[in-house]
């Protein structure tokens, strides 16, 4: 079933991201999130917009402590990447 959500890019805004990541003088964290971007513009699916969450949460680098497992705190990275990517492809906020 295709997704109904849609986030869409400028050509300006997409080029500006595909320079981000191609780009080594770009620290390490902004060419992630440049990637996580177009991961959920490209077609929009609900696959992309899971692909975009799983490199979040890859990328993230939590601590267990007290307060939560890395595990978890890694899940929860990808969870609330996942609705802020569906919440901006409708245009809201969540």
């Amino acid at each position: 079933m295709p997704s109904p959500f849609v986030v869409v890019l400028s050509a300006e805004h997409e080029a500006v991201l595909t320079a981000r990541v191609c780009s080594w003088r770009t620290e390490f964290r902004d060419r992630l999130r440049a990637q996580i971007v177009l991961e959920a513009a490209d077609g929009a699916s609900n696959e992309a917009i899971a692909e975009a969450a799983r490199l979040a949460a890859e990328a993230a680098q939590p601590h267990s402590d007290l307060r939560g497992t890395e595990e978890y705190k890694r899940n929860v990275v990808r969870v609330f990447t996942e609705r802020g990517l569906r919440a901006a492809a409708e245009g809201g906020s969540t």
